[in-house]
Formats: C-alpha cells, structure tokens, sequence
C-alpha cells in the first residue's frame, strides 16, 4: 500500500504535470494506407495484390504467350527493388494470369500491365557493331588443370607455290625442321618455310624445353596430316609446362576442327576435342599426400 501511495504524485508536482500534459501536441495516429506497410517490401507486395486483385475479376479469358515480361534485371533496375527468383515467379504467374483477361476492361488492364512488358532492344544497323569474320583464321580455347589457352589458326602461304613440287619440298623441309626442333637441335621453328607455331610470341621450341611438351602441341597437326599447312599463334598462361601444353594442345585441336570439320573428323574420334577435366586431388589433413599415409606402428 505504501509503494502505490508513493507514485502518485502530490502538490506542486501534479500542477507540473498538468501543465506539461496541456503543452503536448497530440495527434491521431496515422493508419498505413495498404497492409503491405508491414510487409518486408511494400512495394513489390502491393503490385502483386493489385494484380491478383485483376485476376479475382470474373472475366472473360483467352490464351496468350507469356513471353512479354521483363525478366528479373529489368525488373529490379527499372523499380529499384530487390526480388527473389521464387518471388519473381510467382508475380510473372500472376501477371500470365491477368494478361487473358478479355472484355471491356481488358484495354485497362492493359495499360497497367504495360508497365512490366520487356524492354525493346534495338537492332544494330548493318555495317555497324557488326562482328568481324575474318576468312581463313580460326579460334580455340582449351584448358588442363589451372592452365587456359586460346589458340588462332591461319592458312599457311608458300613461300614460291610455281609447282606442286616444290610445294612438296618445302612441306617436307618444314616437317624436317619441327623433327630437329623436337630434339633441341638447329634450325627452330622460327625457320620454318611453312606453318610457323609460337606461344606467347615465342617459338614452340624455345617456349617449351621438353621435347614431350613439343609433341603434345603439335599432335593434333600431325592427326590430320597438316603439319606445314598452317600457322599457329598460342596465348596460354597459369599452371606447369605440362598444363599449359595439354590446353595448348586442346586449344589447337579445336581450332583446326573449325578449320575443316570434314577432313578434320580424325581430331574428334581421337578424342582430341574433350577437355581433360581430371585435377591433382587435395591433400589431406594427418596425410603425407592427398591418399598416402604414414608407417603405422604400434608402440
């Protein structure tokens, strides 16, 4: 009893009070103007009950293709909101729903939904922005372990093509000349007659010292019997030698498929057009190597 007599106030403090009370601005507290104010994202719950609310109508409908809307970039740019693909969904599902209403409301209905069709894109005119294909050079890519290779492939000119003979020699030197570069020995390939191959700007055998590295970039050339025939020109980085050669050899194998897929159908059943997808296997924690375990011992 004596706790609730000591707060209530007395005297020269309850005239106080009253005076504070009498000098507050008091207003009627606002009520939100949709339930959607307690959503999450009012904006986008409000779009989805006003289309929902379309489709409760009892109208007619018709079928319509439901490839009109805006996909979920457009969508979040253009109303600056953050939507979930489930959530996105299902207002692509309501708004199929409202696009075969038909009847006498169907051109308001319309005029709303417009606001969600799909942007147009504009057409690039002819002879501008146009993608350059250029006639006789061809591109692969390729990759092994951590290593990644884009290969071009030319045609290789003769230098004097008068006769098919001395197309013939100089075919035969050039391959001659790829036989003594594999085994370090003179001339390289910066001498070839025809079909020059470099990597990163760097003849193939001084970019790779091991003659097995050689061999694997120039395979698929020897596969289809066009060794001499064109030019190679590499650009490979990241892994080991071994890596960068596979992805080379990839690379080049893809590019000279594009080149010629009917005299090229060698490279695919050799299986030259696959990527090699096998990878080192982690180590694992308490282990030498990834599988390799230490002696165990009793004692």
């Amino acid at each position: 009893m004596l706790a609730r007599l000591a707060l209530v106030p007395r005297g020269r403090h309850l005239r106080h009070m009253t005076t504070t009370l009498d000098t507050l601005d008091i207003r009627a507290m606002q009520r939100p103007d949709t339930s959607a104010y307690f959503m999450p994202k009012p904006k986008y719950h409000d779009m989805l009950a006003a289309i929902t609310s379309i489709t409760k109508q009892q109208l007619p409908h018709t079928h319509t293709s439901g490839n009109k809307w805006m996909n979920k970039k457009d969508f979040e740019r253009k109303f600056d909101l953050k939507v979930t693909s489930a959530e996105f969904i299902m207002l692509k599902n309501q708004l199929n729903r409202a696009d075969k209403i038909e009847g006498d409301e169907r051109s308001t209905v319309q005029l709303y939904l417009a606001q969600f069709h799909r942007p147009k894109r504009h057409k690039a005119k002819a002879g501008k922005n146009k993608r350059r294909v250029e006639v006789g050079r061809w591109h692969g890519t390729g990759r092994r372990k951590e290593a990644r290779a884009m290969a071009w492939v030319t045609s290789a000119v003769p230098s004097i093509p008068n006769t098919l003979d001395t197309v013939a020699e100089e075919i035969a030197r050039a391959c001659e000349a790829v036989e003594l570069a594999s085994n370090g020995k003179e001339p390289t390939v910066r001498h070839l007659p025809l079909g020059e191959v470099r990597i990163n700007g760097m003849p193939l055998a001084e970019y790779f010292a091991r003659g097995t590295d050689r061999e694997s970039v120039l395979f698929p050339l020897q596969v289809v019997h066009k060794l001499g025939h064109y030019n190679v020109f590499v650009r490979v980085n990241g892994g080991g030698h071994t890596g960068q050669a596979e992805a080379c050899q990839l690379a080049v194998a893809r590019a000279l498929y594009l080149a010629n897929r009917k005299e090229h159908q060698e490279l695919k059943k050799s299986g030259l057009l696959a990527a090699d997808a096998r990878f080192v296997e982690r180590k694992k924690t308490g282990k030498p190597k990834a599988r390799k375990s230490y002696t165990w011992v009793k004692r």
